[in-house]
């Protein structure tokens, strides 16, 4: 039997100033060349590393995959 489980997920953090990073915007913001000569990523992922975070991720309904390019699937 399958049930639906909906988790919300509340971050509570003490310290007075928070700061993240997002890796795949740090890795779209690093030159292409190195990031290919480092970690040997194809151009096709290359191009769709994000230069701006997104907040919120479009994704499909059956939660199977998400897209990290901010446009629609």
């Amino acid at each position: 039997m399958l049930t639906e489980v909906f988790i919300f997920f509340a971050e509570v953090l003490q310290a007075p100033i928070y700061n993240d990073i997002s890796v795949a915007q740090w890795l779209g913001l690093t030159p292409k060349q190195v990031v290919k000569d480092h970690l040997g990523l194809s151009d096709e992922t290359l191009q769709r590393l994000p230069q701006v975070k997104p907040y919120i991720l479009p994704g499909d309904p059956d939660l199977s995959r998400t897209n990290f390019t901010g446009t629609e699937l």
